[in-house]
């Protein structure tokens, strides 16, 4: 079993939920979209670089939150056990203390997560949405300005490194009566496993569950947004290996404020991973707007300065009428 195989078995076993859509996403061949306005879609063309926004001018910040406010409440000595303690009976019985350990590594970094996290936003697209996008995300971009969907293959994601500096998670939608099973399904889940988990690195088990809880803090979604089906770019500034990335400091919506740039070209650490505009961009759709032909017309000669020499194919404009 290759590390890649450890990997993937170890996050089946601690986030069941993620691991279906990291299957459906890396083996299924899904696009991703990244709705915006088209403002916004030029500077990031233009610019050749993505932007990771930190969580707390953003409202993703009570989002992290939600979650460790889930996490704290399941782990809490001083509330009524609703699986705490099973929790930590099947983990450290391949490692002795491995949950101790672990949580207190995480109390470490809450800090950083709640001020220090970096996101940028997608949306999982299906076939059927190629030609007309979604309509709840134009409606959510398309208040007072022409909304347009960056669609994007997926084949990067699985690629996201620390030569990056980018990291990928599905989001999670649940309540926390729901989150709180999950948690108590974890149990049977380890010891069912327990001769694979304790053949592995106790460093890889100790990472799988340092990360795990970390995803928990910042992937979850009341389940009433459900509908965003959103994956995220991310990074925690002070934890993560910078990579590539490029501090800066921009103004967005009149609020100067410090952003993380991935330029959108192959780094000589990963020549291959094709993150270019023509490797990673699959098309444009322009939304409901008031002038889609215009816009339409200036991303195409966009895309042609860039080298996508089929720019033309590759924009869209939905025919989902505008409602004024």
């Amino acid at each position: 079993m290759d590390d890649h195989e450890i990997f993937e078995r170890l996050v089946a076993i601690f986030m069941p939920q993620a691991a279906l859509l990291r299957e459906e996403l890396n083996e299924k061949g899904q696009l991703l979209a990244h709705y915006t306005t088209a403002e916004n879609a030029l500077r990031i063309l233009k610019g050749q670089q993505i932007w990771l926004r930190n969580v707390r001018f953003m409202n993703d910040f009570s989002e992290v939150q939600h979650g460790l406010g889930m996490l704290r409440r399941f782990f809490a000595p001083n509330e009524p056990d609703i699986g705490r303690a099973d929790f930590i009976s099947a983990l450290n019985a391949i490692q002795p203390n491995l949950v101790e350990q672990v949580i207190n590594k995480f109390n470490g970094i809450i800090g950083h997560i709640e001020n220090q996290t970096y996101i940028t936003c997608l949306s999982m697209h299906h076939q059927h949405e190629n030609e007309i996008g979604r309509l709840s995300m134009w409606r959510g971009y398309g208040r007072g300005a022409a909304p347009v969907a960056l669609v994007i293959r997926t084949h990067t994601m699985a690629r996201f490194t620390d030569a990056l500096g980018v990291f990928s998670t599905p989001v999670i939608y649940q309540d926390r009566n729901t989150f709180f099973e999950v948690m108590r399904t974890l149990p049977a889940r380890v010891r069912a496993n327990e001769e694979f988990l304790r053949e592995v690195d106790i460093n890889w088990l100790s990472h799988m569950l340092f990360q795990t809880l970390i995803a928990y803090s910042i992937s979850q979604k009341h389940r009433g947004f459900a509908e965003e089906q959103e994956w995220r770019m991310l990074h925690i500034l002070g934890h993560h290996n910078i990579g590539v990335l490029e501090q800066d400091v921009e103004s967005v919506s009149g609020s100067p404020q410090n952003v993380l740039k991935l330029k959108l070209e192959n780094p000589k650490e990963i020549p291959d991973i094709g993150i270019s505009v023509p490797e990673l961009l699959e098309r444009i759709i322009v939304g409901p707007c008031e002038f889609p032909d215009g816009i339409a017309e200036g991303f195409v000669k966009v895309l042609e300065k860039l080298g996508v020499k089929d720019a033309a194919d590759r924009v869209t404009i939905s025919d989902t009428p505008l409602r004024t």
